[in-house]
């Protein structure tokens, strides 16, 4: 029975820069949303008719998105008689060891250079618009704390909230009192599960009712408020029909 070899990403490099060919079997929207730099795209079901532009010359690195389909195709490719490994880890592992300027190996379906492409998302785009003072953190947090007044009393997901807080925060990065990071001005929310300095910690439990404040923030809490820098609510944990998870809306 044949089974592919399987490579870490370091390996891949090690491979790619030595001529071999990265092959996507992604699916196009898969591909689409981001890729690496210069590889082939032929989607699993795709790869048996296109097997001639595969040179049997040529090692092959199959990649998809976690590693399974990739394996598939790399398996198959060796019983066709090409030279295939498969990425452990796929597009997950790529990405988080990765630069977009890595990879060197050749695309035999595109002559221009393929760059990644992931568009930054709706949080990257509001907090670059707040460090750019093209929208106010203000402007950001007031707008989210009305959507959230407007349907908490029908969701119920607040066990309580810390608005002035927030809106303070805001109007310090507003006027540049405060250092903005990735998520500058972003609102944001964290589970009860989660320590929050001077407020309790109920974890939707009503034995915890009387808990006395967290004396300091949680390691997540804490990471996620050194890049946004205000906090608005806390949202209740599950619990019952209702969800109870403590929220925190900062303004990053």
């Amino acid at each position: 029975m044949v089974e592919a070899r399987t490579v870490n990403v370091a390996e891949a490099l090690d491979l790619l820069q030595g001529g071999a060919l990265l092959l996507d079997v992604r699916e196009i929207n898969e591909w689409e949303s981001g890729r690496a730099p210069n590889a082939t795209h032929i989607a699993l079901n795709e790869v048996p008719d296109h097997l001639d532009e595969l040179s049997s010359d040529q090692l092959i690195v199959c990649v998809c998105r976690s590693g399974a389909r990739s394996g598939r195709a790399a398996k198959f490719l060796i019983e066709q008689g090409r030279d295939a490994v498969n990425l452990e880890g796929g597009m997950l592992a790529w990405s988080a060891r990765v630069s977009p300027s890595s990879v060197t190996s050749t695309n035999q379906r595109s002559s221009r250079p393929i760059a990644v492409t992931r568009p930054p998302g709706p949080l990257l785009t509001l907090s670059a618009a707040v460090r750019e003072r093209r929208l106010s953190a203000t402007t950001l947090v007031t707008a989210s704390i009305e959507r959230i007044e407007s349907a908490n009393s029908d969701l119920n997901v607040l066990a309580e909230e810390a608005f002035n807080d927030a809106l303070e925060a805001a109007s310090a990065i507003d006027r540049g009192d405060l250092p903005t990071g990735r998520l500058a001005g972003i609102p944001t929310l964290i589970k009860d599960l989660e320590d929050w300095r001077g407020h309790p910690t109920r974890k939707g439990s009503l034995a915890l009712r009387g808990v006395a404040p967290a004396f300091a923030n949680g390691v997540v809490p804490q990471r996620l408020l050194d890049a946004v820098q205000s906090s608005l609510a806390s949202r209740r944990c599950p619990n019952s029909r209702l969800r109870a998870t403590r929220r925190i809306f900062s303004p990053v």
